[in-house]
């Protein structure tokens, strides 16, 4: 019971531009394997309903700019066991806006921006936003290495902490690095 899920994806893109969205119904006890996306720290929401919008521009040679937005309802459901505690009457919204830009042929310079915002009809208001800024270096046609700082800065307001201490507000940053091979 309660356990579908229905998407519908269109998108249209040009040499240096695109534009796409998307609208989703995943009900309470949907559960299934793989990934099919997040809301702020919530991976593969159900119990919501609503759409989204990307759209990406190439601003030069060098520089493109990304933006989605999503917006979501709690469904008419049960929040059911994989369910996020969205009511009918609750409300969360997406935002991610990222800038790629490429220094030269080997270096290329990332920055991004998510902000997260939920509206509880009872209750408070988590916010949940995060910046980020990485920089990658191609050492081949199939090889890169990567350099990247994410700086969170979540604050649950009393409502969804999963910490046992009863922590709502967690903000720091993290430094990691990758090097990726291509087969």
């Amino acid at each position: 019971d309660d356990n579908t899920a229905t998407a519908v994806w269109a998108g249209y893109k040009k040499e240096k531009w695109g534009l796409g969205g998307f609208w989703a119904s995943i009900e309470g006890n949907y559960g299934a394997f793989g990934s099919w996306g997040r809301l702020g720290t919530s991976w593969n929401p159900a119990n919501v309903e609503g759409f989204g919008v990307n759209a990406w521009f190439q601003l030069s040679d060098r520089a493109k700019l990304s933006f989605n937005g999503e917006w979501f309802d709690g469904a008419e459901t049960a929040q059911g066991i994989f369910g996020i505690g969205l009511g009918p009457d609750d409300t969360v919204t997406s935002y991610n806006v990222k800038v790629n830009y490429d220094l030269n042929e080997a270096w290329d310079l990332n920055l991004g921006w998510e902000s997260v915002d939920w509206d509880f009809d009872i209750g408070g208001d988590p916010e949940q936003s995060w910046w980020s800024v990485g920089l990658s270096r191609n050492l081949s046609d199939r090889t890169t290495f990567s350099l990247n700082y994410l700086s969170s800065d979540v604050d649950f307001k009393g409502v969804g902490s999963l910490d046992p201490a009863g922590l709502d507000v967690y903000k720091g940053g993290v430094l990691s690095s990758q090097l990726s091979f291509k087969f």
